[in-house]
């Protein structure tokens, strides 16, 4: 009964299919149109639990509620099927242009993920895409049918792009963190968002070329664009998943787990402190302000994660606090000498290293307990009260 319903519904002409991906001048398997709601049912059903889940979890709040929101335009394609014979044109299409929010809602989920201060400001011009594609939609009502039909093919193809390009700002974003000696997430949740990046990227590219196909007229297009659907759902499964097993993924990474596959033993560690600790004392590399682990790595004719690795684990701070440690001492040394009682209290910062009044002032606090400002005026009244005795 189901099959004779599909195949009156189909032979009416109007059956778009998920996406719009099964066009009606094109032969299509019944099996395959039974299994697409199979399989967007199920995608549907995982999606909306998945979005409430993401909507109300309490950790990582602005990341959870992009990726919720990528989630819900995710099920506004999976349910195109359903709404789009009972909606107005100008409707359906204005929800198909929610494919011009995919790359920026997942690029912000990354970069919230990451640690990113999002202001509204920062984040409202990545959805300039999508507007555009409104005022477009509204103007291309104007335009006779076979314009109608170029201005859609030249759509499409700044669709692509608009997702591609996405795609390698997000992929670029977690490269970035992975290069970072201190990054906010573990290698794992790197890795994973990776592969989501990826797998999107290649799900856009496959459906651009069942695009075209379709445009053919070619029958293989039916195969290549269920092969996307099955793909969508399947990153909203493998969403779930990762919602699940990694429910606090924005925690500090742990210094067990981010060297956990290091080759260097306990006496090469040993080796390369005692050289860190005889090069930071012969050449006092600290007082340059834009002095890096990179360039620290070079000097030390070794990579740059051994030398995190071993000054994470042997001193228990990380290379910036390290490096500040050293400048700090030298700015304490100049704010207690007499001889240079005439320098300023930013003075003494510029002097040690530092580049900036904020980062010396945020450092010496933090390591100290005072403003260098403070730590002066207690050294002096120290002074003074072993001076007269009082």
């Amino acid at each position: 009964m189901k099959k004779q319903k599909l195949q009156v519904y189909l032979s009416s002409g109007n059956f778009q299919g998920l996406c719009c991906i099964y066009p009606s001048n094109l032969l299509i398997p019944i099996d395959m149109l039974i299994w697409s709601y199979y399989l967007s049912g199920l995608g549907i059903m995982q999606g909306v639990l998945l979005a409430v889940l993401l909507f109300t979890r309490k950790i990582n709040q602005k990341a959870n509620k992009f990726l919720g929101a990528f989630i819900c335009v995710l099920l506004v394609s999976l349910t195109e099927h359903w709404y789009q014979p009972m909606l107005p044109g100008l409707f359906s299409e204005i929800l198909g242009g929610f494919l011009f929010l995919y790359g920026p809602l997942m690029l912000l989920y990354v970069k919230s993920l990451l640690g990113e201060s999002l202001s509204l400001r920062n984040s409202i011009g990545h959805f300039a895409g999508f507007g555009l594609y409104i005022l477009g939609l509204l103007a291309g009502y104007l335009l006779i049918e076979i314009e109608r039909e170029i201005a859609e093919l030249v759509l499409a193809h700044i669709l692509f792009i608009h997702l591609l390009y996405y795609s390698f700002l997000t992929l670029n974003r977690i490269h970035l963190e992975s290069r970072k000696e201190a990054f906010s997430v573990t290698y794992t949740i790197l890795n994973w968002l990776k592969a989501f990046t990826g797998t999107l990227a290649a799900i856009y590219l496959v459906a651009f070329i069942g695009m075209y196909l379709r445009i053919m007229g070619l029958s293989a297009s039916n195969w290549i664009l269920f092969a996307v659907q099955t793909g969508c759902v399947l990153v909203v499964y493998g969403f779930s998943y990762w919602s699940l097993v990694q429910p606090e993924a924005s925690r500090k990474q742990k210094e067990e787990v981010k060297y956990a596959h290091s080759g260097l033993s306990e006496p090469d560690q040993q080796i390369l402190l005692n050289r860190i600790l005889a090069f930071f004392t012969e050449h006092k590399p600290y007082f340059q302000p834009t002095f890096t682990l990179d360039q620290f790595a070079r000097n030390m004719g070794t990579n740059r994660f051994y030398i995190s690795q071993v000054i994470n684990e042997r001193t228990g701070k990380n290379f910036s606090d390290f490096l500040n440690a050293y400048r700090i001492e030298e700015a304490k040394r100049i704010l207690t000498d007499p001889k240079k009682s005439h320098y300023s209290v930013v003075g003494a910062g510029y002097e040690a290293g530092f580049n900036s009044k904020t980062a010396f002032n945020t450092a010496f606090k933090k390591l100290t307990g005072y403003t260098p400002g403070e730590f002066r005026k207690l050294n002096r009244e120290e002074v003074r009260i072993e001076q007269t005795g009082q």
